[in-house]
């Protein structure tokens, strides 16, 4: 069933709710165990929140226990839907039950594509990411497109030669959620390429989103620490990304002085950062910050109230091994294994 948006923009429901009611009536005479499945693509836990309510209201049944649920969102484009249907990217399955499970895998068993089995409320979110991921590309080619025609350059053939690198720009590398993105290309060039933008009058206000969007990314974090009350605070990796010594923009010193501008009293502890290594051209800067160092990580979780996990390496492991029950982990990257501390965890946004 359609479900067009409303005059809010969110989601209409009135199609799928009129068919839930009839599932229902229809269920209320029934004896045997019925699988639903539904498609219709809607805003996670609408289906387990909304529509199976009114099957259970109508049936006068429980689901998992006299009826089985499964979400299966299409992933189809118009005129090659059924080119689309027969060869997916991937079958994804949404259920509460795994007697479910099973009957649509087995349906969907001779389809040109890999089953993934998910809960409901993950399979109708994938789809909404779906969609709006694709329309941000289409209007990054467009801005990109824009730019192109101004400076005389044929955005064809750019973005051509963009797409042909399936190792970095066009996989999954820089989509998993972590923390804010630093070092000395991306910031300088998402700079430049708003600058150039704007020198040539041309809107792009997708690409001028991305600085905003990365600084309340780490305005994100400073509110995660301010929330908990604690004061004392530690970063467990300083330089932009773990294995280099590579300080420039890094998101990582960009917190620390945020956090210390907030009023609370903030150390890290890296390794790799260099004692004599010139932060800034302003030496007071650059004394600064290394006094703010532990040399020592037995001393950095002895000081810590609350430990964020910068890096994805052995100190971060390390530093979750140290740590009591009594003190805070803050994950910005996803440290394996980092759930099983004593210390209490919290993901950056998972």
């Amino acid at each position: 069933m359609g479900t067009p948006s409303d005059s809010q923009g969110g989601c209409k429901l009135t199609a799928l709710e009129a068919v839930c009611r009839e599932i229902g009536m229809a269920l209320r005479q029934k004896k045997e165990f019925h699988t639903i499945i539904f498609k219709s693509t809607v805003p996670p836990s609408t289906t387990e929140e909304k529509l199976l309510p009114i099957i259970e209201l109508y049936s006068g049944k429980e689901r998992g226990r006299h009826f089985g649920v499964c979400f299966n969102p299409e992933f189809l484009r118009e005129s090659t839907a059924i080119q689309d249907f027969y060869h997916p990217p991937i079958t994804l399955i949404g259920t509460i039950d795994t007697h479910s499970a099973a009957i649509a895998s087995k349906l969907f068993a001779d389809i040109d594509a890999e089953i993934h089995i998910t809960t409901i409320a993950a399979a109708e979110f994938v789809k909404y990411i779906d969609n709006t991921w694709h329309a941000t590309k289409v209007c990054f080619a467009n801005e990109i497109g824009r730019l192109c025609h101004a400076l005389h350059v044929d955005s064809q053939e750019v973005m051509e030669i963009f797409v042909k690198d399936t190792k970095l720009n066009i996989s999954p590398y820089y989509l998993k959620p972590g923390f804010a993105y630093g070092g000395s290309c991306l910031p300088k060039d998402t700079r430049g390429i708003k600058q150039l933008a704007k020198s040539l009058a041309i809107d792009t206000p997708l690409i001028n989103g991305i600085v905003e969007s990365n600084d309340a990314h780490i305005e994100h974090v400073v509110a995660m620490v301010k929330e908990s009350g604690e004061k004392n605070i530690g970063i467990c990796g300083l330089t932009f990304k773990a294995g280099t010594d590579d300080m420039r923009e890094s998101p990582n010193e960009r917190l620390l002085h945020k956090l210390e501008d907030s009023g609370l009293n903030v150390t890290f502890f890296d390794p790799l950062v260099n004692c004599q290594y010139t932060f800034h051209e302003d030496k007071e800067a650059n004394a600064a910050i290394h006094n703010k160092r532990s040399l020592h990580i037995n001393d950095f979780i002895k000081h810590s109230d609350i430990i964020i996990l910068a890096h994805d390496d052995e100190y971060s492991e390390l530093a979750c091994r140290l740590a009591n029950k009594d003190q805070k982990i803050i994950d910005l990257v996803g440290v394996e294994r980092a759930v099983e501390s004593n210390a209490q965890y919290q993901g950056i946004c998972w």
